[in-house]
């Protein structure tokens, strides 16, 4: 195995591999983030957010969540843990300390989840498709069309 890794870093490729953890959470699986794109793609609406472990290392957890058809891994970092294999009583998204998962869901997720519907909702809001015209380029035309 190491010899494959030696390989695809010399091939400009980088196999992150997480460590399983044992963290008491619904929300938490011990997934790569491919796994867990697949997993909420495949469950959404009835699944928003994964829980899994960072490859990071084991002061780290990613949050992985999909929010219409945008998907978002974000780094929480794990502070003041009594041991190794414990989740941290200090957990830290975005600069922000949060004392535990749920509170992160309740007060990060949600609301994050909230303004993204009405953001989208907005009469003016368009989804911008990979390899289509930027926003500038639509609001370019749009001008030509409508001076």
């Amino acid at each position: 195995e190491r010899r494959t890794l030696m390989k695809d870093q010399k091939a400009g490729k980088v196999r992150r591999r997480f460590k399983p953890r044992n963290v008491s959470h619904p929300l938490f699986k011990n997934c790569s983030s491919e796994e867990a794109t697949e997993f909420l793609k495949q469950n959404y609406p009835e699944e928003k957010v994964i829980i899994r472990p960072s490859s990071k290392g084991n002061n780290h957890l990613t949050l992985t969540t999909k929010m219409g058809e945008l998907i978002m891994h974000m780094d929480i970092e794990e502070r003041n843990k009594p041991d190794p294999s414990s989740l941290g009583t200090v957990l830290v998204l975005n600069g922000k300390k949060y004392e535990e998962l749920d509170e992160i869901i309740a007060r990060y997720i949600e609301p994050l989840e909230s303004k993204m519907q009405e953001m989208s909702g907005h009469k003016k809001f368009v989804e911008i498709e990979e390899g289509g015209p930027t926003v500038e380029e639509m609001l370019r035309e749009q001008k030509n069309r409508e001076p």
